[in-house]
């Protein structure tokens, strides 16, 4: 599996917890920004299960299938990772440029 901060999921459930059970903190602040950086990790990790399947059923080009490489590289260096990055909005930029990039040759394949 591409997301490997599994620690960061126990951190926000013990911050969750020490809040009075307040679920407004994943909303705002810090921890919204990990979460944003898990769900696009998950969306990236599902857009490249799709991909894969795509290039094994020949439906890719050898640029695209380029591409993907390229993004695949940025993308697990966010995603594919024991510890959250130390610069999550950073990290953030980087996933969400690179989840869409991954979607547009997608949606190209697809049609």
């Amino acid at each position: 599996m591409l997301i490997k901060f599994g620690s960061m999921l126990v951190i926000l459930f013990l911050v969750s917890c020490t809040n009075a059970g307040s679920f407004s903190l994943f909303n705002s602040g810090p921890l919204a920004s990990y979460k944003a950086v898990l769900t696009a990790c998950s969306g990236y990790a599902t857009t490249l299960t799709v991909l894969a399947l795509h290039k094994r059923q020949g439906k890719m080009s050898v640029e695209q299938i380029g591409s993907v490489d390229v993004a695949r590289a940025l993308g697990n260096s966010v995603c594919d990772r024991d510890e959250p990055p130390l610069d999550i909005s950073e990290a953030l930029d980087i996933i969400e440029d690179v989840a869409f990039e991954l979607l547009v040759i997608k949606a190209i394949v697809e049609n």
